[in-house]
């Protein structure tokens, strides 16, 4: 295998052999049809709540943002059943959502986290399989998330794609169109492309843009022409615009990335993340716009729907196969020109 360019939801057939059919047929089901199974411990839950929290503390961006799927479910859920419930949010997802931030929320208040080990309702659960139904595969972590909520409710929730939350940005427009590199990452070691790397991406790209990058924190403040600094790179809320206006995003496999592609838009024609480590069909929003150029190892842990972290496999065996440095910044341009050229 070599590094390639995927649709991460066109390509999720990938993994259809590997998914767990539903015991219902959800494809000819309506909203609010009652399944053959239900959670009586949620549905009481559900039922007595008067608020949803959903707490985004003690995980990182990415896993918070992805598991954001949890609250729309329980959301389209509590519509289903006609109860009204304000949303909270811890106060960093808050300033994301637009919506009430707080650390102590009330009771009778249905919690929703992410964190691996959390007493909440829901905790990220990467044993979740991937499902399928006659027509479709649910690939992303996002899509097994909702309809994990929907097979514990036990009523067919009304979602078939979109599975996350649309953060809105506030207006950041620029005199000519641009493109926006992520450069920060959660694991420089592992998962980052290098400022260096970008840069190069850039010249290729060419002059019809600018290019703007979004530096990592300990990143230091050097210029890569043509990169030009992103202002206020620190701020996620600016940043949110700053994607919003970009023709295309290209970054490193991080939070950023998911912010990106969640990220309410009309001007931009795709996200293009880098993966070295992990599955690029799991870990990613779902959006139709959003791609991946993949190493032979991403590619690996994508088509057999496993993970280095939770099945122990070390990609330090494979050097060649898991380095993101590997991949050339002439495919790069080449797959942001395609998706540049396919969306115009």
């Amino acid at each position: 295998m070599r590094p390639a360019l995927f649709a991460t939801t066109a390509d999720a057939s990938a993994l259809r052999e590997q998914a767990h059919p539903l015991p219902y047929d959800r494809d000819s089901m309506a909203p609010g049809d009652v399944l053959p199974m239900r959670d009586e411990r949620f549905l009481r839950s559900l039922l007595a709540a008067q608020a949803i929290y959903f707490d985004g503390r003690q995980t990182n961006l990415g896993d918070a943002l992805l598991g954001l799927s949890y609250l729309e479910a329980v959301r389209d859920a509590a519509s289903l059943l006609g109860l009204q419930l304000r949303v909270l949010a811890s106060p960093d997802i808050a300033r994301l959502l637009k919506v009430p931030g707080t650390n102590r929320p009330p009771d009778r208040t249905l919690r929703i986290g992410v964190a691996q080990g959390s007493a909440r309702l829901f905790a990220s659960n990467e044993d979740l399989p991937a499902f399928r139904t006659a027509s479709h595969v649910y690939a992303s972590l996002p899509s097994r998330y909702y309809i994990d909520v929907e097979r514990r409710l036990g009523l067919r929730l009304p979602r078939n794609r979109g599975f996350l939350p649309v953060l809105p940005a506030p207006p950041a427009p620029r005199e000519r169109p641009f493109v926006c590199y992520i450069a920060a990452s959660s694991w420089p070691e592992k998962k980052d492309y290098g400022l260096r790397g970008f840069a190069r991406v850039a010249q290729l790209i060419g002059d019809d843009f600018e290019h703007v990058v979004v530096r990592g924190l300990d990143d230091p403040p050097e210029t890569h022409p043509p990169l030009t600094l992103a202002p206020e790179w620190d701020d996620i809320e600016a940043l949110l615009g700053l994607f919003a206006e970009a023709a295309l995003v290209i970054g490193n496999d991080t939070g950023l990335l998911h912010a990106a592609a969640m990220t309410a838009t009309s001007s931009r024609r795709g996200v293009i993340g880098i993966y070295g480590r992990h599955s690029y069909l799991r870990f990613t929003t779902g959006d139709r716009h959003q791609y991946a150029i993949a190493t032979p190892f991403a590619q690996s842990m994508a088509f057999s729907d496993r993970s280095p972290v939770r099945d122990q496999i070390d990609d330090e065996r494979y050097p060649r196969a898991a380095s993101v440095q590997r991949i050339a910044p002439e495919l790069i341009a080449e797959c942001a020109r395609r998706v540049l050229e396919a969306h115009h």
